[in-house]
């Protein structure tokens, strides 16, 4: 006889996990610096230029994490501000996905970023979720022509019709089209133009929202709990992303003309400065940018690693890098 059982981690759990992770980082005793590193000049091979290259697999075992430090050039601080939770960007209206104007329940949605899809000149991007769509449609299970069994049985429904823009800031946004949406937040036009990307949007943090809701549109959010700020867990966010610049002035022996590049990064935690003596006590690095020779090397904990194609530099370069974890 055989046991059929289904099980998930849940998005609270997940989330919970980004939080704790985003709140540890910082300078003091007990907190974890993050620092991003470039590396390998050397040539993975004499065609690695060419489009179809596939660099090697990283090495995650002790000789891998060995040669990544033995090969860095730099390393970046990665600032507890350029962590950002994110989820994927959906804008209404948007003619570079397949429907633009059909959704499902639990599809989150971005308005007010585009001209088609612009309700209140000079705002920031209002986010909203699909609650509800009209029962005209199909469902992923074939067999199945009702929406409300489709929903029970763990189908995907998909409606046959096209929502209408999204207009309001409530709970419940009702066009009388079928769709009903629940209003989440704003994102600022600040942080839509500066920090927010074609696949993703920023959801801020609790601290953030407590700190100055108007900012982020949140005080016309229906709150259970007036003093909790769950948006980040009701978006079911798991995802964050890490940013830091990698600017070619601190890394000068690097960039020279006629420099091979590099072709490694990794993520480490918690570095120390080097030591004159074994015995002398752990330091944390804390400042914004290192040279290899400045740490001791295998410090701290390596938790990403990437092998690609050859970047090369120049003098006046400064290379945005981008990380999405999901927790």
């Amino acid at each position: 006889m055989s046991v059929i059982y289904r099980s998930i981690i849940t998005s609270k759990f997940r989330t919970e996990n980004l939080l704790n992770f985003y709140n540890s980082i910082g300078d003091s005793e007990g907190k974890h610096t993050i620092y991003a590193s470039f590396g390998r000049s050397e040539r993975w091979a004499e065609n690695e230029t060419e489009p179809n290259f596939a660099p090697p697999y990283p090495d995650d075992s002790t000789p891998g994490i060995s040669d990544m430090w033995s090969r860095m050039l730099g390393l970046v601080k990665i600032q507890q501000e350029m962590l950002r939770p994110v989820v994927p960007r959906d804008d209404w209206g948007d003619q570079r996905f397949s429907d633009p104007f059909t959704f499902h329940i639990g599809d989150i949605v971005v308005t007010n970023s585009a001209p088609y899809n612009r309700t209140e000149i000079g705002s920031g991007w209002f986010v909203y979720r699909c609650v509800d769509v009209p029962d005209v449609g199909s469902c992923s299970i074939k067999a199945i022509t009702e929406k409300a069994r489709c929903l029970a049985v763990g189908g995907s429904w998909t409606p046959s019709r096209q929502s209408l823009l999204p207009v309001g800031k409530s709970d419940v946004v009702d066009m009388k089209d079928g769709y009903l949406w629940e209003y989440m937040y704003m994102i600022p036009p600040d942080v839509a133009i500066n920090e927010c990307t074609n696949e993703h949007i920023i959801i801020p943090t609790p601290q953030e929202l407590i700190a100055n809701p108007i900012r982020w549109g949140y005080e016309h959010v229906l709150r259970w709990y007036p003093a909790k700020y769950d948006l980040i867990y009701r978006m079911r966010c798991n995802t964050m992303r890490f940013r830091a610049y990698i600017d070619s002035i601190y890394f000068q022996d690097a960039s020279r003309i006629g420099n091979e590049g590099f072709r490694q990064m990794s993520v480490v935690l918690d570095p120390i400065l080097r030591k004159a003596s074994p015995n002398d006590k752990d330091v944390k690095a804390t400042a914004r940018n290192y040279l290899p020779a400045q740490l001791e090397r295998h410090s701290g904990e390596m938790i990403y690693m990437e092998n690609r194609q050859p970047i090369i530099r120049s003098r006046d370069q400064t290379e945005e890098f981008n990380l999405v974890f999901e927790f």
